[in-house]
């Protein structure tokens, strides 16, 4: 699994780095090709799909060429709907990915149109940690359509699933990215109430570490330029 698990890891990275290739006719080949290569991957490792699937939507998103970006998504998007199994969120992680890659394009109709889908596959996820994450990356792309009010449902939502989860550490990783949203919303006293849920002494740390970095970017802009060229 292990042996697995890194050649996904290094087939992920490949088609990552596809999107800087300086032919982007090229890129799109390599992406089509990855795209059939994904619908191929049996349904007992959806999860391999998912990630690849996701990877390829990343990559083409970041493509020079609008057009050929679209393309790309729309195979993506094809092998992603035929997707079975939506109680494990392999069908709505992609297409919020897609609906992600779509807000960037400025193509906000579609995007609009996508992410209704992938709200509705949400509310089927079982596993309340996977639901409760989704929901928090569905309501931080509504935040970038300035949806919100649609992003405070699902980020309450987020909240509500995110305290049935068992283990701490994946409770405490759950919380802190719905405090960061709430920051993102400048809703300061559902971050703190967020935080105040936190399981752990790390957790609260963490989440209200994040709480206040988006506070202070907000005041200051270029705090938050100088913080994305660190990341790269």
């Amino acid at each position: 699994m292990d042996y697995y698990r890194d050649r996904l890891k290094t087939l992920t990275a490949i088609i990552q780095a596809s999107s800087q290739l300086s032919d982007t006719t090229e890129a799109v080949i390599f992406l089509t090709q990855a795209v059939t290569f994904a619908e191929q991957i049996d349904d007992n490792v959806l999860v391999h799909k998912s990630e690849i699937l996701e990877a390829i939507i990343q990559a083409s998103s970041e493509l020079s060429d609008n057009t050929e970006a679209v393309t790309v998504l729309k195979q993506a998007l094809t092998v992603a709907q035929e997707t079975d199994n939506p109680g494990y969120g392999y069908k709505a992680s992609p297409l919020s990915a897609i609906a992600e890659a779509y807000i960037k394009l400025s193509d906000t109709t579609k995007a609009r149109t996508l992410l209704k889908q992938a709200v509705i596959l949400a509310q089927e996820v079982i596993y309340p940690y996977t639901k409760s994450e989704l929901l928090t990356r569905l309501a931080e792309a509504y935040i970038k359509l300035s949806d919100n009010t649609e992003a405070r449902i699902l980020l309450k939502q987020a909240l509500t699933v995110a305290q049935q989860i068992d283990n701490s550490d994946s409770k405490g990783e759950a919380l802190t990215d719905i405090a960061e949203a709430q920051a993102n919303l400048k809703r300061w006293g559902d971050a703190l109430y967020t935080t105040k849920q936190c399981p752990s002494h790390n957790c609260r740390v963490e989440s209200l570490s994040k709480v206040l970095t988006v506070y202070a970017e907000l005041k200051n802009p270029d705090l938050k330029e100088q913080s994305n060229k660190f990341r790269i």
